[in-house]
């Protein structure tokens, strides 16, 4: 019960940082991931979830600190460059698009990996902890990590908010989009833009490898439950905000727990239990109705 009080009542102003930043995290994600998961678009944030790595090491190797405003910029860079290698390795080869994103998610993650190794040869004491963004480290969020964070959050609704309208029309509807003359090149950069923001604050706690499932998972539950999409926006931030909460909350009550791997645990719980009780489109329920 101690730790129950402690952990209600933020004795510890850590357990504050870790859960405020995850909650922040995963309904930033789950929000901006509703519109990945629409667009059939789930595995470019695997893509941009592994190119950033590379950018990572390559900032630290050119600084030697451990700053996320460097952080952000080189991953900016690789992410687009991966993008970029996806868009035109199907156009100018036989290679089809979802085999262009498995070759160029290898590369770059093979990339991040190799300068991993060359950094750890550094003489520099600020290399600890960058093998943390392989799997997150709840733990290092820091009151500066939480203000990036709460940043990157009210941007990622700000821009839902102002692009909601045409992010309906060309998440359902990309033909007639183009038809009544949408600027799509420009808002798919905006929205690209916020995403490899939301998943450069996220693989600091969740790490690079699970990364993905927390922007896509969320909203896959959520479709579930409506097919009315402002529903499934504030369904699927609530449900990423629970397994946010439930995660931390284990991983603080059971110490040694790592809250990534939890948090990714809820939240595919919540999917299971969509998946097999939704009253529309859940397992149990269809097969009451055909039975009875």
């Amino acid at each position: 019960m101690e730790k129950v009080f402690n952990f209600l009542t933020f004795t510890d102003s850590n357990i504050f940082y870790i859960l405020f930043g995850i909650v922040i995290l995963t309904n930033s994600s789950a929000i901006i991931g509703t519109f990945i998961f629409l667009r059939n678009k789930s595995l470019l944030s695997d893509l941009i979830s592994h190119s950033i790595f590379p950018g990572i090491c390559l900032s630290f190797m050119i600084c030697g600190e451990k700053k996320i405003l460097y952080f952000i910029i080189g991953a900016f860079f690789t992410s687009y460059i991966s993008l970029f290698l996806v868009y035109i390795i199907p156009k100018k080869s036989k290679i089809k698009e979802d085999a262009s994103i498995a070759i160029v998610l290898s590369l770059f993650f093979g990339i991040g990996i190799f300068l991993l190794t060359i950094i750890q040869k550094f003489d520099n004491s600020n290399k600890t902890g960058l093998n943390n963004f392989l799997f997150g480290n709840a733990a290092s969020i820091i009151i500066e990590d939480l203000i990036i964070f709460s940043l990157i959050s009210v941007l990622v609704i700000f821009t839902i908010t102002v692009f909601f309208n045409q992010l309906l029309l060309i998440s359902f509807d990309n033909n007639f989009s183009i038809s009544i003359g949408l600027p799509i090149k420009f808002i798919e950069f905006i929205i690209t833009f916020i995403i490899i923001l939301s998943i450069i604050s996220g693989i600091q706690v969740i790490g690079i490898i699970l990364m993905s499932s927390i922007l896509i998972t969320p909203s896959v539950a959520a479709r579930f439950w409506t097919e009315n999409l402002k529903v499934m926006i504030i369904l699927s931030s609530f449900f990423g905000i629970i397994s946010g909460l439930v995660g931390t909350f284990i991983s603080y009550f059971y110490t040694g727990l790592p809250t990534g791997p939890l948090v990714i645990l809820i939240i595919s719980f919540i999917l299971v239990f969509s998946f097999c009780f939704s009253p529309k489109k859940g397992l149990i329920f269809k097969i009451f109705r055909n039975y009875f």
